[in-house]
Protein backbone atom coordinates (compact mmCIF):
# COMPACT_ATOMS: atom_id res chain seq x y z
CA UNK A 1 0.00 0.00 0.00
CA UNK A 2 1.92 2.80 0.97
CA UNK A 3 5.35 1.32 0.16
CA UNK A 4 6.69 1.46 3.64
CA UNK A 5 10.40 0.12 4.60
CA UNK A 6 9.91 -3.31 6.31
CA UNK A 7 10.68 -1.41 9.85
CA UNK A 8 8.19 1.11 10.25
CA UNK A 9 5.82 -1.56 8.94
CA UNK A 10 6.73 -4.04 11.50
CA UNK A 11 7.10 -1.59 14.44
CA UNK A 12 2.94 -0.40 13.26
CA UNK A 13 2.21 -4.73 12.94
CA UNK A 14 4.14 -4.82 16.40
CA UNK A 15 1.47 -1.80 17.90
CA UNK A 16 -1.28 -2.57 16.30
CA UNK A 17 -0.85 -6.50 17.84
CA UNK A 18 -0.66 -5.25 21.38
CA UNK A 19 -4.28 -5.00 20.89
CA UNK A 20 -5.20 -7.76 18.96
CA UNK A 21 -3.06 -10.85 18.49
CA UNK A 22 -4.67 -11.88 15.59
CA UNK A 23 -3.32 -9.05 13.14
CA UNK A 24 0.12 -10.69 13.90
CA UNK A 25 -1.07 -14.18 13.33
CA UNK A 26 -3.13 -12.86 10.02
CA UNK A 27 -0.58 -10.93 8.32
CA UNK A 28 3.13 -11.22 9.45
CA UNK A 29 3.29 -14.55 11.50
CA UNK A 30 5.38 -16.69 8.84
CA UNK A 31 6.59 -13.96 6.25
CA UNK A 32 4.27 -15.43 3.29
CA UNK A 33 4.22 -12.09 1.71
CA UNK A 34 7.85 -11.32 2.04
CA UNK A 35 8.57 -14.94 1.02
CA UNK A 36 6.84 -14.63 -2.45
CA UNK A 37 8.14 -11.06 -2.69
CA UNK A 38 11.84 -12.77 -2.22
CA UNK A 39 11.39 -15.64 -3.96
CA UNK A 40 9.10 -16.11 -6.69
CA UNK A 41 9.00 -15.95 -10.18
CA UNK A 42 7.41 -12.15 -11.34
CA UNK A 43 4.17 -14.63 -12.71
CA UNK A 44 3.68 -15.34 -9.45
CA UNK A 45 4.55 -12.29 -7.58
CA UNK A 46 2.42 -10.77 -10.03
CA UNK A 47 -0.67 -13.14 -9.13
CA UNK A 48 -0.45 -13.52 -5.89
CA UNK A 49 1.13 -9.57 -3.91
CA UNK A 50 -1.96 -7.80 -5.00
CA UNK A 51 -4.48 -10.05 -3.53
CA UNK A 52 -2.29 -9.99 -0.21
CA UNK A 53 -2.87 -5.96 -0.68
CA UNK A 54 -6.12 -6.51 -1.26
CA UNK A 55 -6.71 -8.14 2.34
CA UNK A 56 -6.43 -11.74 1.28
CA UNK A 57 -5.02 -13.95 3.63
CA UNK A 58 -1.92 -16.23 3.41
CA UNK A 59 -0.49 -19.54 5.23
CA UNK A 60 2.96 -21.20 5.58
CA UNK A 61 2.11 -24.98 5.48
CA UNK A 62 5.15 -27.15 7.12
CA UNK A 63 3.64 -29.48 9.87
CA UNK A 64 3.12 -32.90 9.17
CA UNK A 65 2.23 -35.91 11.66
CA UNK A 66 5.43 -37.83 11.40
CA UNK A 67 7.68 -33.85 10.87
CA UNK A 68 6.53 -31.46 13.39
CA UNK A 69 9.11 -28.86 13.62
CA UNK A 70 11.21 -31.26 11.90
CA UNK A 71 11.28 -29.85 8.53
CA UNK A 72 13.85 -31.51 7.00
CA UNK A 73 11.28 -34.68 8.01
CA UNK A 74 8.37 -33.41 5.39
CA UNK A 75 7.38 -35.94 3.40
CA UNK A 76 4.63 -34.55 1.43
CA UNK A 77 5.51 -35.69 -2.20
CA UNK A 78 5.54 -32.97 -5.04
CA UNK A 79 5.76 -34.84 -8.48
CA UNK A 80 5.43 -33.18 -11.80
CA UNK A 81 3.61 -34.28 -15.21
CA UNK A 82 5.57 -33.01 -18.06
CA UNK A 83 2.60 -33.86 -20.23
CA UNK A 84 0.46 -31.57 -18.29
CA UNK A 85 3.16 -29.00 -17.13
CA UNK A 86 1.93 -29.16 -13.71
CA UNK A 87 2.38 -30.44 -9.60
CA UNK A 88 0.69 -32.46 -8.20
CA UNK A 89 1.39 -32.85 -4.06
CA UNK A 90 0.34 -35.88 -2.39
CA UNK A 91 0.51 -36.11 1.81
CA UNK A 92 -0.69 -34.85 5.12
CA UNK A 93 -0.38 -31.66 6.58
CA UNK A 94 -1.29 -30.73 9.69
CA UNK A 95 -1.81 -27.86 12.99
CA UNK A 96 -1.94 -25.15 10.10
CA UNK A 97 -2.11 -21.78 11.69
CA UNK A 98 -4.31 -19.56 9.28
CA UNK A 99 -4.89 -22.96 7.43
CA UNK A 100 -8.36 -21.61 6.07
CA UNK A 101 -5.96 -18.69 4.35
CA UNK A 102 -6.99 -17.30 1.03
CA UNK A 103 -3.31 -18.21 -0.83
CA UNK A 104 -1.03 -21.08 0.64
CA UNK A 105 2.82 -21.90 0.89
CA UNK A 106 3.15 -25.27 1.22
CA UNK A 107 6.14 -27.19 1.86
CA UNK A 108 7.28 -30.07 -0.17
CA UNK A 109 9.54 -32.71 -0.89
CA UNK A 110 10.13 -31.94 -4.71
CA UNK A 111 13.55 -34.74 -4.94
CA UNK A 112 12.88 -37.88 -4.69
CA UNK A 113 15.49 -39.78 -2.44
CA UNK A 114 16.44 -37.26 -0.53
CA UNK A 115 16.04 -37.17 3.01
CA UNK A 116 17.64 -33.17 4.08
CA UNK A 117 16.14 -29.94 3.25
CA UNK A 118 18.35 -30.24 0.10
CA UNK A 119 15.15 -31.81 -1.36
CA UNK A 120 12.86 -29.23 -0.39
CA UNK A 121 10.35 -26.74 -2.63
CA UNK A 122 7.45 -24.27 -1.43
CA UNK A 123 4.89 -24.05 -3.67
CA UNK A 124 1.79 -21.64 -3.67
CA UNK A 125 -1.72 -21.79 -4.50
Amino acid sequence: GLNFPMVPYMISADIVSRADASFQNIWMLQDCGETIYEFASDEQKNEYLPRVAKGETMSMDLTEPDAGSDLQAVMLKASHNEKEGQWYLNGVKRFITNGDADIHLVLARSEEGTKDARGLSMYVY
